[in-house]
């Protein structure tokens, strides 16, 4: 287990207030815990971000507490990224699917006598993960992690209003730069106009982008702007 010190503590305020919501929804639902997989439920309580794999990265969370299955590899980006104290990690040559039982048990999650309580799984969590966790917790009744995270994310924090504030930000003023470019634009191809969008969005500060440049399939990707005198 790592229990190196993780993310600077005024950072990880947010996140520990999404967790403690989370801990007493589980509580009011008579939910045994919430189990996420790199998808944004795992940011959304975690701070660590990072795309879904096939590598059992996981995130548990009971009614006391919080738990990182991850593999060692992400040992040092975890500790410097997350407030979660309580990190295990697997090297490989492990079998992640011990330390999946090794965790819910230490957890008290299931209780072994055929009711074990409910569980709810990130909505979007591979059937490679669910499979691994469900035979971990075979008198466990699952359910989906929206069942109570829906409820948590629909009212926004003061950290996430800013964030949308800072995103709104940084969009508007790419979309006005990129209108600007005005006759210069002309002779690019679409595809070449959305790395264009995605390069000034980065320099602008942004990290990405929620969805990739709609671009138009076959030639209409290759084809190039040019402008049509009318009149």
């Amino acid at each position: 287990m790592d229990d190196t010190n993780g993310a600077d503590d005024a950072d990880a305020i947010p996140f520990r207030r999404r967790a403690d919501a989370c801990r007493a929804a589980l509580e009011a639902r008579d939910v045994e815990a919430v189990i996420c997989f790199p998808r944004s439920n795992m940011t959304y309580l975690s701070g660590f971000a990072e795309e879904s794999m096939e590598r059992h990265l996981l995130l548990f969370v009971t009614r006391d507490e919080t738990v990182f299955l991850a593999p060692e590899l992400y040992a040092e980006q975890l500790g410097n990224e997350t407030w979660i104290e309580d990190r295990r990690t697997w090297a490989d040559g492990d079998d992640p699917r011990r330390l999946i039982a090794s965790v819910v048990a230490d957890l008290g999650t299931g209780s072994g006598d055929g009711d074990g309580g409910r569980v709810l799984l990130d909505d979007r969590m591979w059937k490679l993960f669910s499979r691994d966790i469900r035979r971990a917790l075979p008198d466990c009744e699952f359910g989906l992690a929206s069942e109570v995270m829906d409820d948590l994310r629909i009212a926004k924090d003061e950290h996430e209003l800013e964030r949308m504030r800072e995103s709104a930000e940084i969009t508007d003023g790419v979309s006005v730069a990129i209108q600007a470019l005005g006759s210069e634009a002309v002779g690019l191809t679409e595809t070449e106009l959305a790395r264009e969008i995605e390069s000034r969005l980065t320099a602008a500060g942004g990290d990405g982008t929620s969805f990739e440049p709609v671009v138009g399939r076959g030639r209409t990707a290759r084809c190039r702007i040019t402008v049509t005198a009318t009149g």
